[in-house]
């Protein structure tokens, strides 16, 4: 369905909602159908028509901007967005600045997204986040891997710190990495990420957890960030989780949504838990508690606060 029409729907469904027509359908706005995104849309709708009576399309989308765009004009129930971009629409600040804050973006409930992958050589003796001072480091460019740089900017490590370290494309660096040229290559992926299956069928490599006291506290400060574990049993070597930390994927909606459509929502996810956790292998390590210590960047829906409080997961 091209976008015009969408938007003409929106306008004739909001009406009918309005009329008690149409209560029981949802849409969610959510990615490019190759996304983790548009999958993570594809398991949400499947729950919350297996559990209601309402029925769900997960509709496709290029980018944050039209997710947030869809809500706006109430094309869209929900969408899914990542973490830092909840912040800055919410906020009005960054990527968003242009268009002012949007005060009416609630949070309903978060996903895995990219985290701090450490792929090192097994003979480089880095077991842990504090092992990486003295060795030789390939990094992403450190501005697309912020959470890395925050931590290092909490443990008060400089560049000086390590052997060398130095921002280089990923191809290069793992042909430096697998030649024992570098000790240890830290980027961004989501589990299972393609980058990390390439590398990891190039030579043997060890993921690193990500887990120390900077982490805790790096967590702690910014909202946009969590802890998260890639799954074991996804690359050699690894049959047990890695703890690691980075952004989050968030199911948002706006203040007008009627309490008991999000309500609904939430509760076929949580009710069916194991079937989210087997929908993909990002999912896989997921846990309800997860959501517990978790501060959104916007003020939950009132719907969803209510089934978290009721579930003692707030």
């Amino acid at each position: 369905m091209s976008r015009w029409l969408r938007v003409l729907w929106a306008a004739v469904a909001l009406s009918l909602v309005a009329s008690g027509v149409l209560a029981q359908q949802v849409t969610v706005g959510s990615g490019h159908v190759s996304s983790i995104y548009y999958k993570y849309g594809e398991i949400l709708c499947d729950l919350v028509q297996s559990a209601n009576e309402r029925t769900c399309e997960n509709i496709e989308t290029k980018s944050f901007l039209e997710n947030l765009a869809g809500l706006t004009e109430g094309e869209f129930t929900f969408a899914l967005i990542s973490s830092e971009w909840l912040d800055e629409a919410y906020e009005g600040y960054g990527r968003r600045e242009k268009d002012g804050p949007m005060p009416t973006l609630r949070a309903v409930l978060a996903l895995p997204s990219t985290v701090v992958t450490v792929l090192a050589r097994p003979d480089s003796n880095i077991d842990g986040p504090l092992d990486l001072k003295g060795s030789r480091i390939r990094t992403a460019p450190l501005r697309t891997i912020m959470p890395f740089r925050w931590w290092l900017k909490e443990t008060n490590w400089q560049e000086e710190d390590f052997r060398n370290v130095r921002p280089m494309g990923f191809e290069n660096s793992l042909i430096q990495l697998c030649a024992d040229e570098v000790d240890a290559l830290v980027y961004l992926d989501g589990h299972p990420g393609l980058k990390t299956e390439i590398a990891t069928a190039q030579c043997e490599l060890d993921l690193v957890a990500m887990g120390d006291v900077g982490v805790a506290n790096v967590i702690e400060k910014d909202r946009t960030l969590m802890s998260a574990e890639i799954p074991g049993g996804l690359y050699p070597r690894h049959p047990q989780p890695t703890k690691t930390f980075g952004t989050y994927v968030v199911l948002v909606t706006t203040e007008n949504v009627p309490k008991d459509t999000v309500y609904g929502l939430v509760k076929s996810v949580f009710m069916d838990f194991e079937v989210l956790r087997a929908g993909h292998a990002a999912l896989s390590a997921w846990q309800r508690h997860h959501v517990k210590g978790l501060t959104f960047p916007a003020p939950l829906h009132t719907g969803a606060e209510l089934f978290y409080l009721e579930e003692g997961l707030r």
